[in-house]
């Protein structure tokens, strides 16, 4: 319950708004699933929200977290921003984690680098490994971000 009123007293303190795809529909646990130029797979997403700035007119992603800790890095924003963008056409300017212990928006996130072309490319390189891997029937778990150079797994000796 605390959780909920935290993001209730937050909303009413905000200029934001949620955004309205062109179909017309609240962009509230919105699916966003779709293929990313160069990836032959099609990514599943689902991003919490999308919030218009009426002040700065910006488009704002914003993830709800239950959490003590913020997100490390702002790859799922990255990600959902990709697949905004080849959906809707839209370009989103940052992802910010609403930290609910905390009521409160997080550090915000510049997205800017995440076209859909980029992200598309590293789910491409990450699907030309799994397919390896499926393969030669060895699959090491990653050892880290598959945003980074420490996703792929360790050499076959």
């Amino acid at each position: 319950m605390q959780f909920v009123q935290s993001y209730i007293d937050w909303r009413e303190r905000s200029p934001w708004e949620i955004w309205t795809t062109p179909d017309g529909e609240p962009a509230i646990e919105l699916d966003i699933s779709g293929r990313l130029p160069g990836c032959p797979v099609e990514n599943k997403a689902y991003l919490d929200r999308i919030f218009w700035d009426p002040v700065f007119k910006k488009h704002h992603i914003v993830d709800l977290k239950s959490g003590k800790r913020p997100p490390k890095s702002p790859d799922q924003f990255g990600t959902y921003r990709a697949l905004v963008k080849v959906r809707y056409g839209i370009d989103v300017d940052s992802g910010v984690p609403f930290m609910n212990r905390k009521g409160t928006l997080g550090k915000p996130y510049d997205l800017a680098d995440y076209t859909p072309e980029a992200v598309g490319q590293i789910f491409d390189e990450a699907w030309n490994e799994v397919q390896e891997y499926a393969r030669t029937g060895s699959w090491p778990a990653p050892t880290g971000d598959c945003f980074s150079a420490t996703c792929s797994p360790p050499a076959r000796p």
